[in-house]
């Protein structure tokens, strides 16, 4: 099975937290995780993510660099996902909210990761992203 581009956003609000949204589509519908989706045929990885973070929470964001890529895989699906670190135009024109696939969006500080059930995966993307920021 061919490997299909897909791209996820690490989002720190002032505070240390990170916007989460709950997966309302397949694959992991449900699952709280990074907002992010499918490349669409001609754009970048960066231009993908801005657009997947306005559908799925309404914000608009730049785009910085891509922390890790990983390999996200099931029955029936592999994605290669660039997960990418991403800012807050500033000053926001609407707070975030669900939109698209997403069934809902929240900001989460690490303490509440495990009510979440947030994956180890993506919990050492949010600490790399962190580390990434602080460099």
């Amino acid at each position: 099975m061919h490997a299909r581009l897909a791209v996820g956003a690490i989002i720190f609000g002032d505070d240390g937290s990170v916007l989460l949204v709950q997966r309302g589509a397949p694959p992991r519908a449900g699952t709280w995780s990074l907002p992010g989706g499918k490349v669409e045929a001609g754009e970048d990885v960066f231009t993908a993510v801005q657009r997947e973070v306005l559908e799925e929470t309404r914000l608009v964001v730049d785009a910085g660099p891509v922390v890790e890529v990983v390999t996200l895989s099931g029955e029936g699906y592999l994605y290669e996902v660039h997960e990418i670190l991403c800012e807050i135009r500033h000053p926001p024109t609407t707070a975030a909210r669900a939109g698209d696939d997403a069934r809902a969006v929240r900001w989460s500080l690490e303490a509440s990761f495990d009510m979440l059930g947030v994956t180890p995966e993506v919990r050492r993307v949010i600490d790399a992203a962190r580390r990434l920021r602080r460099a």
